[in-house]
């Protein structure tokens, strides 16, 4: 498969959950303008991602406005750093994507990863063809106004101080909330409205926690392939294996008993496109267990959590949960008891 025949499929399957909860016009009085105008800025967006995410020079490049390419070069320039550019394609492979303002000639679009709780503001518009305009980048403590007073407030995700979908939960439902808010799908407002600007600091504000994150998963990744932990490695490709086969019967083979069956029905009822090529994306540990989230770049709003005892053996998961971050709100309120 070429580099564009593999953009182009990924780039549909995405666009299939994606348009399952963004909402496209529906009914006799349907404004289909909209819905067209909703798929072309989403198949660019994605498109970028992807391309950012094997590239993100050669992305800026194609999709950038010379003024998008000014400003990419003046804020952004830590990531000419050869040392650098890893960090800044994890940060794409594993964004999700935000849009709302969508107009004739223009929308606005968030993509967000909640791994490294960082934002990438955009404003694409069309003329002759869609462009990426101009842009701001977005610590998700910025976001959501929040205080950072230590080092553990920078890396909470990372303590698993509670469940791992919990943690992310915490973060991406306000986030995507307040953009839903600024940025109604259907809105007319500026690119950045007074609430939105206040919020935000210099570039080299906004990256500091957001570039201390990259470097700290820098150090996870490298604990995750070290030579003590590499069983732990071995189980992610064996499940990731196991998980695009989809046999029920065989994943509940693999795991522990203790897997919830309905969970695991479930994902197994996933389209067999979404349950391909699960990779690592977090590991953490304690002195009981072994946590893993993975995540596959089609749609990466789905997590998938793998927890593994530390027994001795360290053979197979205990438990695995597979997770939609746009539940982000439910789960909480069931958290809350409500």
């Amino acid at each position: 498969m070429t580099k564009k025949m593999f953009v182009a499929a990924v780039t549909a399957l995405m666009l299939v959950s994606h348009f399952a909860t963004q909402g496209l016009a529906t009914g006799a009085n349907a404004d289909r303008s909209f819905d067209k105008r909703l798929i072309e800025y989403s198949i660019v967006a994605n498109t970028f991602r992807l391309e950012a995410a094997r590239s993100p020079d050669a992305a800026i490049a194609r999709w950038g406005s010379p003024a998008f390419q000014k400003a990419w070069a003046r804020d952004m320039k830590l990531f000419k750093d050869p040392k650098y550019v890893p960090l800044l394609k994890d940060f794409f492979i594993t964004a999700i994507i935000f849009e709302g303002n969508v107009q004739e000639g223009s929308v606005v679009a968030a993509f967000y990863n909640p791994w490294l709780d960082g934002i990438l503001l955009v404003e694409m518009r069309k003329t002759s063809e869609i462009k990426l305009e101009d842009f701001r980048i977005v610590a998700g403590e910025s976001w959501r106004r929040e205080t950072v007073t230590t080092g553990k407030d920078l890396l909470k995700l990372y303590a698993l101080k509670e469940t791992l979908l919990l943690a992310l939960a915490r973060n991406y439902s306000p986030t995507a909330n307040l953009f839903s808010q600024y940025y109604p799908m259907q809105g007319k407002g500026s690119f950045l409205p007074p609430e939105i600007s206040s919020r935000i600091g210099l570039a080299d504000e906004e990256l500091r926690p957001i570039v201390a994150r990259m470097l700290y998963r820098t150090k996870m990744f490298a604990a995750l392939v070290s030579a003590q932990k590499n069983s732990f490695l071995a189980i992610a490709k064996e499940l990731s294996k196991k998980l695009g086969q989809g046999n029920e019967e065989d994943l509940r083979a693999y795991l522990s008993p203790k897997q919830d069956a309905t969970m695991l029905k479930s994902i197994c009822m996933l389209p067999a496109a979404s349950r391909q090529q699960f990779g690592p994306v977090y590991f953490g540990e304690d002195a009981s267990a072994v946590i893993l989230g993975m995540v596959n770049p089609v749609n990466p709003r789905w997590i998938l959590a793998a927890q593994i005892l530390k027994d001795g053996k360290n053979t197979r998961p205990t438990r695995i949960e597979i997770f939609d971050l746009d539940a982000s709100g439910k789960l909480l309120k069931l958290r809350q008891g409500q």
